[in-house]
């Protein structure tokens, strides 16, 4: 039961897949407040951790490996309050009331409220 909930978990609310090229799509839970998964692919470790205020604001940390990217997809963000490593997103890809960055190889913080907060 474990292993399989800490699958589940890892699947469900940080969502990291990928070899050369991962798709990160964390889905923050109020009620957990905080989760992290590693994915150990032949490029090496994609990292990706979210935590969530007592504001309501959420804190998402990415590592992409060296020689890859990724596509971090985040839903239900509000239009206004996005940075990533503290400077505003203007060039995400907006999806209805997701947005999609791609990343290359580095370490990334992205901050970010709903639209639902």
């Amino acid at each position: 039961m474990g292993q399989n909930f800490s699958g589940w978990v890892r699947f469900k609310t940080c969502a990291v897949t990928g070899f050369r090229h991962a798709r990160i799509a964390p889905n923050p839970d109020p009620a957990l407040r905080w989760a992290k998964a590693r994915y150990r692919s032949a490029s090496g470790w994609y990292e990706s951790g979210w935590n969530i205020d007592d504001a309501g604001l959420i804190t998402l940390q990415v590592v992409v490996p060296f020689n890859a990217t990724a596509s971090v997809v985040l839903s239900d963000v509000a239009a206004d309050q996005l940075l990533l490593n503290g400077v505003p997103v203007e060039a995400a890809v907006r999806i209805d009331a997701a947005a999609a960055l791609e990343l290359n190889a580095g370490r990334y913080e992205i901050v970010y409220t709903t639209r639902s907060s």
